[in-house]
């Protein structure tokens, strides 16, 4: 975590360019599965698992297996919840609830 606030909390253009550079990301992702289920073939795979276990923390998936802490503050969880209804929230949720049991 001290590395992550290292470089991208320096300062408050760091802040708007991560944010900016994680919508670009996560929109490249929209784009990539908007006619598949999963990430890479036609299956489950590794991909899809690596990519919903890091978004886990945005989404917060109720089939995750540890409870989830509140958020640390509202700046916090207006960032999240911005995300909400994004295409790639979406799609972790249903990989959680069709591959989480």
């Amino acid at each position: 975590r001290y590395k992550i606030y290292q470089k991208y909390v320096t300062s408050p253009e760091r802040v708007a360019e991560a944010r900016r550079d994680f919508e670009v990301d996560m929109n490249e992702l929209a784009t990539k599965l908007m006619h598949r289920q999963y990430l890479v073939g036609g299956q489950f795979t590794r991909a899809d698992l690596s990519v919903a276990s890091m978004l886990s923390l945005l989404v917060k998936p109720p089939e995750h297996p540890f409870p989830w802490p509140e958020y640390p503050n509202a700046e916090t969880r207006a960032f999240c919840d911005d995300y909400r209804e994004h295409p790639v929230t979406r799609w972790v949720r249903k990989i959680y609830r069709d591959h989480r049991r």
